[in-house]
This record gives C-alpha cells, sequence and structure tokens, in this order.
C-alpha cells in the first residue's frame, strides 16, 4: 500500500518536528524546572554536573554501616558494594539508620557532585538530607 504524497508529507514534517522537539528537550542545561525534580540514580551518574547543586528525590536500595551510607542503583551493587553505582548519603552525625539496610527508600536532598564519601568512589553525594524513608 502506497501513502498519498500529501499524507508523506505531513508525516515527515511531523517526524522532523518531534525529532528538534526532542533534541531541544534532552539538552537543556537545567533539568529541573521546579524547587526539587525526582531523579534516577542512573541519571545522576551519566549526568551529576546537572543536578549539582539542586534538590532532588532519589530512589534506591540503602545501606549504612558505621558513620558512612549510601543508596545503591540496586541490591547488587549494595551487595557487591558498586560503590560507582551508588550516591553516598551525608547524615546528621550520630544518627543509625541501619534499620533500612537493604530497603528500597526515597531520600530527598541537595545533590553535590563533587562530594564523593570518604572512599572518593560513589558517583556524587546527597546533603541537607530531609526525608529519607522506605
Amino acid at each position: 500500500m502506497t501513502l498519498p504524497p500529501r499524507i508523506k508529507q505531513v508525516f515527515i514534517i511531523f517526524i522532523v518536528t518531534y525529532c528538534a522537539l526532542s533534541n531541544n528537550a534532552m539538552s537543556e542545561e537545567n533539568p529541573c524546572k521546579r524547587d526539587k525534580c525526582f531523579v534516577s540514580i542512573i541519571s545522576l551518574i551519566a549526568n551529576g554536573s546537572s543536578y549539582h547543586g539542586k534538590k532532588i528525590i532519589i530512589q534506591g536500595v540503602f545501606y549504612s554501616e558505621d558513620k558512612d551510607a549510601a543508596i545503591y542503583f540496586d541490591k547488587g551493587s549494595m551487595d557487591f558494594s558498586i560503590d560507582q553505582n551508588g550516591i553516598y548519603i551525608y547524615l546528621e552525625e550520630n544518627k543509625d539508620m541501619s534499620f533500612l539496610n537493604g530497603k528500597y527508600v526515597i531520600a530527598e536532598g541537595v545533590f553535590n557532585a563533587k562530594e564523593r564519601g570518604a572512599s572518593g568512589s560513589f558517583s556524587g553525594g546527597l546533603e541537607s538530607v530531609i526525608r529519607l524513608h522506605p
């Protein structure tokens, strides 16, 4: 079946417009339009500098030991300490959150792409944490 020339033109214009708008949205420097935004850990790992200094909400698997805490992309990354797949969490001093270990949590705070935890191996840090719960 062959489409009439007019329908082909409209279809091509639609595809070109869609691609142009998609590329513009993807190249935008400030991905957070509101005062805070929900971000996947994968986006933080890939584009951390775009979120630097922004209030964000992330979700992942929590792990805490001694004074260190992190949220990992998945349980396997947590189990095998693949810190590059995690975001370091700066918690209040003497705050024991180990009861959340291995659970999926939501955390809200300010992302710092330059702070990579005590070991320097994480993909950034979440500071000024105001929310952390399952």
